[in-house]
């Protein structure tokens, strides 16, 4: 390997991970303005990362809305068995199931 290719080997590196970071301040600000809109009348200082958010803010109704929100937003489609307090329950959770699905929608499209 050459320098030259070495260097474009970190710099690639460097690049996906500032884009990483990039795409997980853009999901976690767009989250938290659906959230804070809808359920929290826009008082965001109520709304932690880690905060519970079904059963006490977002009930059975607000789970679907939340669901149509994350399917039109970003353009995936959340499964049924995807609707589980592990990938809904709080901002954390939100911020890693959209990430995670929408890696797998990338790496799903040909020629990436």
């Amino acid at each position: 390997m050459s320098i030259f290719s070495g260097c474009l080997l970190i710099c690639n590196r460097n690049t996906i991970e500032v884009f990483n970071q990039m795409l997980t301040r853009d999901i976690e600000r767009d989250i938290r303005k659906y959230l804070v809109d809808e359920f929290f009348h826009g008082q965001d200082e109520k709304l932690r990362n880690d905060g519970s958010l079904l059963g006490g803010v977002i009930d059975s109704t607000g789970t679907l809305n939340l669901v149509m929100f994350l399917q039109e937003h970003f353009n995936f489609t959340v499964e049924d068995d995807e609707v589980v307090p592990s990938n809904l329950d709080s901002v954390q959770n939100l911020v890693a199931y959209v990430e995670t699905k929408l890696r797998s929608k990338a790496q799903a499209q040909p020629g990436v």
